[in-house]
Parts: structure tokens; sequence; C-alpha cells
């Protein structure tokens, strides 16, 4: 349907301007790790496929990083290209700084970042869990920057009432400041097989160890004395992801022109979770995208790693040429 390739990118492909890369080979695919620069330090990712055409920008979920997609492109047919992202406090990626909180919306800005950065008139989205939110966000924010969002397991979520929200407030500053004061070069260490187990025992409903594995590749760093600790911000752990009312999500969703395909994986419960206030979002979307359609998948929150062949056959679809 969607033919990725964009000549004014080709013509721009002088990107390169600042990005630094490191050849790295997967299978038989050809992966690079880039490094974008930003003030704070830089946003990493792993560039899969061509070169010479437009990348499909791809993002996590959270607290997992760019190897969420690696069994997805480890698939991808050489005539695409993916570049997924380590969100900031993620895998490669600098850490935000000490003054500054992870948010939703601080996410959404990391994506006109890079967009930006790369110098692309538009993009295609292609995202899991909270990175789908994210997606979504930019492309109702943005839509004329985006020409089709694909996005697994997740798309938005919003807060009814507004008496608890402010309730909440006391709490949301107490536990940012609380992973603020702690230091992530002193976090514990664990041999490889306990970070497996502590990334497992995080989603039991949706992570298995072969999976957790690949995400460990980004997610530890290995010390001097042959143990493990967890890379991704402790900051993390206080993101602020409900930041809508049902009302505005509405009225983002009516604003949205790209192609949209959504997959929700039938043994995962966050899908549903973050619309039970804005059941009719759907109705909106489908009015007012270009294209919609909604995949029902069996698997858990993480199918995009688990069935990789089934995910990736419906993105194929999307982005064939008719």
């Amino acid at each position: 349907m969607i033919c990725h390739r964009n000549r004014i990118f080709i013509k721009r492909i002088i990107f390169q301007r600042c990005i630094h890369t490191t050849p790295i080979f997967r299978k038989c695919h050809n992966v690079e790790e880039i490094k974008i620069p930003v003030p704070w330090g830089h946003i990493s990712g792993k560039w899969w496929g061509k070169r010479n055409i437009q990348p499909i920008i791809a993002l996590h979920g959270q607290q997992d990083n760019a190897g969420s997609w690696d069994p997805v492109c480890e698939l991808l047919p050489d005539e695409y290209s993916v570049l997924a992202i380590d969100l900031p406090g993620h895998g490669y990626s600098s850490c935000l700084p000490p003054f500054q909180n992870y948010s939703h919306i601080d996410f959404v800005g990391i994506l006109r970042r890079i967009k930006k950065h790369l110098g692309m008139e538009k993009m295609h989205l292609l995202a899991h869990s909270e990175g789908s939110a994210v997606c979504f966000s930019y492309a109702t924010i943005f839509p004329e920057d985006v020409i089709s969002y694909f996005g697994v397991d997740y798309l938005t979520n919003c807060y009814e009432n507004e008496t608890d929200k402010v309730d909440s407030l006391s709490n949301v500053i107490d536990e940012k400041i609380k992973y603020s004061l702690r230091d992530n070069e002193l976090s514990k260490t664990r041999s490889w097989n306990e970070c497996k187990q502590t990334w497992v025992n995080a989603f039991p409903w949706s992570l298995n160890e072969k999976s957790a594995e690949i995400l460990m590749k980004r997610g530890v760093v290995r010390m001097a004395d042959g143990k493990y600790r967890f890379s991704r911000d402790q900051r993390m752990k206080a993101y602020e992801a409900c930041i809508f009312t049902p009302d505005l999500v509405i009225k983002l969703a009516e604003k949205i022109k790209c192609h949209v395909r959504l997959v929700k994986a039938t043994g995962s419960q966050l899908f549903d979770s973050g619309l039970r206030y804005c059941p009719d979002i759907f109705d909106i979307i489908q009015e007012k995208a270009k294209s919609y359609k909604l995949y029902n998948i069996q698997g858990d929150h993480h199918v995009h790693m688990d069935e990789p062949d089934k995910i990736l056959s419906l993105f194929l679809e999307l982005h064939r040429k008719p």
C-alpha cells in the first residue's frame, strides 16, 4: 500500500553530519549502531537494512530498548530499512540531565528532535507499548509529519477522575525526587542469570527468558567483577504516562490523518486498560485516518518478540506497493 522510499531523503543522506556509525552484523542483515547528538549526550539506535532509503522509525516500550525490535528486523526483507531507537534513559542512549524528569510528552519531543535531525519531510512509525502511545500522540500533534503509524498492543492512556489526579500529584513529585537521588552507577549488581530472572519477574505476564536476554544485550552493563547492573535510568520508574483527559484524547484523535494499523495481543490487558475511558476513539480514528485496521493476534504484550513473523506480515502488508 505504501512505498516508504523518499527521494528527498536520499538527497539529504548527508544527514550523516553528526551521526556516528559502527558496523555490526546479525544473521544476513547489515546493522549499524548510530548515535544522534543531543545537548545532554546522544540518542542511540540500530539501523537495519539499506542506508540509501529513508528508514521507518521504531520505538520500544517503557523500560525496554531498541533490541525489542531485533526479532522483527532480523526477518526484514532487503528492500526495507528500520531505525530502532533507544529512548533516553534506555539502552545505549544518554540519560536525561539530572534536573529533568521523564514524561510522555517529552518523549514525543524526542521523536520530533529525531525527525528534524535526520532531515525527514514525513515519517513512517512502528512502535510497541508506551512507544506506540508516543507515536500516536506524535501523529495527532504533528499530523502532517506522519505517513503511517503501526502500533503493537497499546494506543494511548487517559485518566477520568480529575480529583484523584490532583490528589496523586504529591506522590508523583515525591517519587520523582526519590529516584532522582539514586545513582545509576551504584545500582545493585547481579549475575547474568539473576538479571534475566529479575527482568522476567517484572513482566511475568509478558516476557519470557529468550526475549529478556535480547533486551539485556542493551539493557545491562558488565562490571569489573563480572557481574551486571541494569543500565536504564531509575527515574523511569517515576515516568508520567497518563497525562491526558478523555476529552483531550478524543480531540487528539480527531487530528490524525495517516494510515493506522493497530495490533491487540489477546493475552494482554494493557491495550484495553489505556482506553477504558475513551471507548469511542476507534470510531474517530476510522473516520479521520487515511486507512485503519485493528488486528487481534494471539499472544502476550511482547507478541512482537514472541511472534515476529506474524507482526512482520501485517507490517509489510501496510508498506507493500499497490
